[in-house]
């Protein structure tokens, strides 16, 4: 059984087989519109660790001169070198148009 087969078996499962095609899709159009994230008290995003961490290092004691030197510049010049490592190591083929290196942050 093929990937999709299988999915769509699981859908069906799920939805059960006594409605009728219109009502599962509708239902289906409900299941994916559901919001499933669960976020607790304490949730940090990515992007507001990373920030932290880069405004942290700038004056936090016992941080190495290497890391100091990453961060010295603040957020933008932190973004700016990442950006720069993105495209240097994975090549990518494809980017926005409006895509650069020294885009605003």
């Amino acid at each position: 059984m093929d990937r999709r087969t299988l999915f769509s078996q699981n859908v069906q499962d799920f939805l059960g087989s006594a409605g009728n095609a219109a009502e599962n899709s509708e239902l289906l159009h409900e299941l994916c519109a559901m919001d499933v994230r669960v976020v607790g008290p304490e949730f940090r995003s990515h992007g507001e660790m990373v920030v932290g961490a880069v405004l942290g290092l700038r004056e936090a004691p016992g941080v190495c001169d290497e890391c100091r030197k990453l961060v010295a510049g603040g957020v933008a010049a932190f973004v700016r070198r990442w950006r720069c490592h993105f495209v240097e190591h994975a090549a990518p083929a494809y980017l926005p148009d409006h895509w650069a290196v020294d885009y605003s942050v």
